[in-house]
Formats: C-alpha cells, structure tokens, sequence
C-alpha cells in the first residue's frame, strides 16, 4: 500500500487532538512524539500506531453510500423479543475516554479495555424506526437470527 501525505497528516493530526486533550502543546508534540524516521516515527508508541493505523487503512475497502452497498438491507429477528431489524451497515465505535469494566468475583471493578475503534452492528427497527448499535460480537453471537425479507413496495422487497 501507497502511504499518502493525506494519510499521514490525518494521523498526525488525530494524534495531536488526543494528546492535546492530555495537557501537551501542540509544539511539544510535533518536537517530541512525531519525528519521523523512516516509514514511521522515532517515538515506539507514535510508531506502533502509525503501523497500526496503516493496517487497518489498507484493510478497509473504500466507503460506498449504503443504499449502493446494500440493495435489500438484511432482516433481523431479535431472538428474546420477537422484533425485526433491519441491518444498515457495520461501523467503527469512536470513543475516546469509554472502558468496558471487568470485574472480580466479589464484583470489584479491574482495569478496563478502551472500547475505541470496536466494530459495531447498526440496525434500524422496523416497527418504530429506532436506530441502535451494539458490538459486532453480541449481534454474531446468536441474539439475532436471519428474517425473510418483508413483503411489499414497488420491486416486491
């Protein structure tokens, strides 16, 4: 994969928002963390995520509008309810300071894992409209079952 200056000043600049949050300057980030070398950084945690984010770029297909994406949106039956859902697309949950808790078996919280960057399933109800969104894993994991596609409008979908 081609490294684009694009690329690289997106990365750049989502590194500097995050760590500006954390109280540094911008000048002190750009002189301390994001000195480059070669294809990557001289700062190994800088580094680690230039490499990471490239992965996941080359890995990612180019977006499509969904309507072009998915011609009949995929059905849903909601196992425990009985509802119908409609899956709109797969996402990326963006979530800069949201852990998911572990806990102890006497119930006392442990360290937490960041839940940024998490695929996600986007569903829409079909009675209300509703939209929601869960991780990828609990829609996979049995909770919903394939629907037949609901009768109706001008195709017949």
């Amino acid at each position: 994969m081609t490294i684009t200056k694009d690329q690289r000043a997106l990365f750049e600049a989502a590194v500097v928002d995050r760590m500006k949050e954390s109280g540094f300057l911008e000048i002190e980030i750009r002189t301390e963390c994001l000195v480059r070398c070669d294809d990557g950084y001289q700062d190994e945690i800088i580094n680690a995520g230039w490499h990471y984010w490239n992965a996941a770029v080359a890995t990612t297909e180019p977006s499509k509008p969904v309507a072009e994406a998915v011609k009949v949106k995929p059905l849903y039956r909601h196992k425990a309810r009985g509802t119908i859902y409609e899956l709109v697309g797969i996402g990326m949950m963006q979530a800069a300071n949201w852990e998911e808790r572990e806990y102890t078996a006497t119930d006392d919280p442990v360290a937490g894992v960041s839940v940024d960057m998490r695929e996600v399933a986007i569903y829409r109800s079909v009675d209300n409209g509703a939209i929601w969104v869960r991780p990828i894993e609990e829609f996979n994991d049995g909770r919903f079952e394939p629907e037949a596609p609901l009768s109706g409008g001008e195709d017949g979908k």
